[in-house]
């Protein structure tokens, strides 16, 4: 992991605040509990963001956070992969 890499869910909320995190949560979770970012957690981390079962939501936000894929990151960028999600 990169310095400066976030661990978890968790760190990406506290260093972004609730409403950032869960805007950008959006983008990956198909649940969403617009008033808890715990909730909105707990349910990324329980379904699969592709049909492969590889990643988690959670996985694949974790991941794309720290390599710089998100609406969350210093340059704005969202480089949406389609990861054969079905919703």
């Amino acid at each position: 992991m990169n310095d400066g890499s976030m661990k978890s869910l968790h760190d990406i909320a506290e260093k972004h605040g609730d409403e950032d995190f869960l805007d950008a949560a959006s983008y990956y979770a198909s649940h969403m509990d617009y008033s808890s970012v715990d909730n909105t957690i707990y349910e990324m981390t329980r379904r699969w963001y592709d049909r492969s079962h590889m990643y988690t939501e959670a996985d694949k936000m974790l991941e794309d956070y720290n390599n710089g894929l998100t609406v969350l990151n210093e340059n704005g960028s969202f480089a949406f992969v389609d990861m054969g999600q079905a919703f």
